[in-house]
């Protein structure tokens, strides 16, 4: 939950860039970006055996959009769609194979609707916002080698949960529809990891998957 607290920082720092001008008029907005997911997590389970595992994970690249409709100057609905796979590694000592390390992507698509707070309304150049929203996280599978012997095949739950965000749009002039986008956005949340081919009870592993995501890219307004 470290990463709570960064958000609020975050959007002060943007807000000191905006410098009211001029009006601006309602109307849609699209955004393009590459992202980067970073969950917040390393955590200990034990599996049917007894055996103490540490799940970490790291971060992950990938890319998404989202579609705005500003329909007020200040206030704008939002959804969009964030693909990226972050790596997850366990980790063990396990009796009669040693230490393991065993490390695979997992594919993470996350879904978001959001209500954005327009804070700069008079400025043509500089769009800074914030808000909050719902998100729903689904990852996908995860496939590891034990040592050529076996092979451990676990998938994740899907969940939904909230998210918070911020984000800073520079127009590229003041009559111009395109600019650079940014922004950074907060998911909390557990996911669940189950083991294919035993019963869910037998083997499944919940853990803290709080992620905490930045992006970069273009935007276009009309």
């Amino acid at each position: 939950m470290r990463y709570a607290s960064i958000l609020p920082g975050l959007a002060l720092l943007l807000g000191l860039a905006a410098a009211p001008v001029d009006a601006r008029e309602p109307g849609w907005r699209v955004r393009g970006f590459g992202a980067l997911l970073a969950p917040d997590t390393s955590e200990t389970t034990v599996n049917g055996d007894g055996d103490v595992i540490l799940i970490e994970a790291g971060r992950g690249f990938g890319g998404g959009g989202s579609v705005e409709y500003q329909f007020h100057r200040f206030v704008g609905i939002d959804a969009g769609i964030t693909a990226a796979s972050p790596e997850i590694t366990l980790s063990a000592d396990i009796p009669q194979l040693g230490a393991l390390s065993l490390s695979d992507g997992l594919t993470t698509v996350v879904f978001t609707g959001d209500v954005l707070a327009h804070l700069t309304p008079s400025s043509p150049i500089v769009d800074l916002y914030a808000g909050v929203g719902v998100a729903g996280v689904s990852p996908g599978g995860l496939s590891f080698d034990i040592l050529g012997i076996e092979r451990l095949n676990v998938e994740g739950e899907s969940y939904v949960t909230w998210s918070a965000r911020a984000g800073l749009d520079l127009s590229l002039g003041e009559d111009s529809p395109w600019g650079a986008s940014l922004g950074v956005r907060y998911i909390p949340g557990d996911i669940e990891l189950r083991q294919l081919g035993v019963p869910a009870d037998d083997d499944s592993a919940d853990f803290g998957f709080n992620i905490l995501s930045f992006t970069a890219g273009v935007a276009y307004r009309f």
